[in-house]
């Protein structure tokens, strides 16, 4: 249950409606392009700018935190970055904090979003980082907040994201609870509801219920999902491992491996390399190797990215050493025969 809902977390955090000006609209919609293609720093540039012309933009503001976590999600960076990126977004909140007492209509809506969505991302990374108390806490602090606002606007569909993911997950680890089931599939429906946010906010609520279709086993509709982002950015990691993931799980050896072959390519000239998603697309070229019984090709390929320097803090992140230890097992099992 964490797992995933750490995993459809990478996007949950940036989704937010947008009653902007025109102008700033545009602005911001440079920076969305950006980290929908996952070049961070530049997304991060373009919302910088508009602070430093507007230092009390707290919409540009809160997007800073938003893609410093999508980017330590992504990486799977957080045992170097979690203590630094609390210590932002904490300051972030309390800077939105102070603001949201001088607003008033759907700015002062927005802002109370905003806080909810940045207490909530605080508890993703303490999540990652192993502070499960505090990221319970936290969790709950922000769902409380956005059923408080979905009280006031049913009509909120960015708010209703975080209690759908909240609920289906909180459901699926009390399954011996009776009537929880109700409860998932409340957060099912609420997940659905936030696709019908705007682009690119709608990325999120996809990322999210890719997860949890494929919890449900519900692979097809989980692919077709993933895909239609890739329509958009053919490039994006996020979307490429969960069809490639997809398609290894389903017994789809050679559509797997033609999507590994790209997540590793994409992985791979990312600056920095993104490690996480290398070390994955490599694990699922091992087992299309492996069910094939291409010998040779395994070890060859075992080889290259067992022959590669990778940082210990992302040896140490757990699906990047167990895979590292599946195929460091398995191209053991083959040199042998």
């Amino acid at each position: 249950m964490v797992k995933n809902f750490i995993r459809c977390s990478v996007l949950l955090f940036i989704v937010v409606f947008n009653p902007l000006a025109s102008e700033d609209f545009q602005r911001f919609n440079v920076a969305f392009e950006l980290l929908i293609n996952q070049e961070y720093q530049r997304s991060s540039g373009e919302l910088m700018r508009l602070l430093e012309d507007d230092p009390s933009d707290f919409d540009a503001l809160y997007f800073s935190v938003a893609v410093e976590q999508t980017r330590i999600l992504d990486y799977d960076s957080y045992n170097l970055e979690s203590a630094r990126f609390v210590q932002y977004a904490d300051s972030v909140r309390t800077s939105l904090e102070n603001t949201l007492g001088n607003l008033t209509g759907s700015d002062s809506v927005r802002c109370a979003f905003y806080i909810a969505n940045i207490t909530g991302g605080i508890g993703i990374i303490q999540a990652k980082a192993g502070r499960w108390f505090d990221a319970v806490r936290n969790a709950i602090s922000s769902v409380n907040t956005l059923r408080d606002l979905t009280d006031k606007d049913p009509t909120l569909a960015e708010a209703k994201l975080g209690i759908g993911v909240f609920d289906y997950y909180l459901s699926n680890s009390l399954r011996w609870v009776p009537f929880t089931e109700n409860r998932a599939k409340r957060g099912i429906k609420a997940v659905r509801d936030a696709l019908n946010a705007p682009s690119p906010f709608d990325l999120a609520a996809k990322n999210s219920l890719c997860w949890i279709l494929i919890d449900e086993e519900e692979f097809a509709e989980a692919d077709s999902l993933a895909q239609s982002v890739l329509d958009l950015a053919p490039e994006n990691t996020i979307f490429l491992k969960i069809r490639a993931l997809i398609a290894l799980w389903t017994g789809r050896y050679s559509r797997a491996e033609k999507l590994a072959l790209q997540l590793i390519d994409a992985s791979d000239s990312k600056t920095p390399v993104n490690w996480s998603d290398l070390v994955t697309g490599y694990y699922i070229l091992i087992n299309c190797h492996q069910h094939n019984g291409r010998e040779a090709e395994l070890v060859r390929d075992a080889d290259k990215i067992l022959g590669r320097t990778i940082p210990p803090e992302f040896k140490d992140v757990s699906h990047i050493e167990s895979h590292l230890k599946h195929i460091r097992d398995t191209s053991r099992i083959f040199r042998v025969n």
